[in-house]
């Protein structure tokens, strides 16, 4: 009697009749996440890698964005510093340039066209001031008043800014002479 079957007992009220499956399920489901987990590990350790990488280019970019960063700085420093060393000659340059190009013409035509008909000049003093603008004393004499007053209309109506009477007197024929200051702003 060495050879006895085993008697198992299963006190449940629904048995189990077949093991087998649910054996196979639970290995399959063991299998399933060591399989998971070794995925894991794998997507782990390559993307830590690449994190890695990444965290060292973008440590690299930063440094190079700084060092970009003080380089111009420095350039801008040497600009200005050169800009103010030049600046009495780009002034100067400047200057000669726009006197140059300045059109007395066109100046002397505004004027002439801001002239009533019964009124002449006979003092014109033109300074420069600035790029683009001339200060200007003349002497008009002018008839009456009203034409002096309608010059001084014909002048704000064309490019002369700030226009000003300095002085006012009559001559020995009763015509007004008055000295008038402005600024002409060149069109470009």
């Amino acid at each position: 009697m060495t050879n006895m079957d085993k008697v198992r007992l299963n006190l449940a009220s629904r048995p189990l009749r077949n093991t087998r499956f649910y054996r196979a399920c639970l290995v399959g489901l063991a299998f399933l996440l060591i399989g998971l987990a070794f995925l894991a590990g794998f997507f782990f350790i390559k993307y830590g890698f690449k994190d890695r990488r990444a965290k060292s280019s973008l440590r690299e970019v930063e440094r190079e964005m700084q060092q970009a960063r003080a380089e111009e700085t420095r350039f801008k420093t040497m600009a200005d510093t050169a800009a103010k060393a030049e600046k009495g000659g780009v002034d100067l340059v400047n200057s000669i340039i726009f006197r140059k190009t300045f059109s007395w013409s066109a100046f002397l035509s505004e004027l002439e066209g801001a002239l009533p008909d019964q009124s002449y000049i006979t003092s014109l003093a033109p300074s420069f001031v600035g790029e683009a603008s001339l200060d200007l004393r003349i002497k008009v004499v002018s008839r009456s008043l009203d034409d002096l007053l309608a010059l001084i209309n014909n002048l704000s109506a064309r490019n002369f800014k700030r226009i000003r009477v300095e002085n006012e007197s009559a001559d020995e024929r009763g015509q007004l002479i008055s000295e008038i200051t402005s600024s002409y702003e060149r069109t470009l």
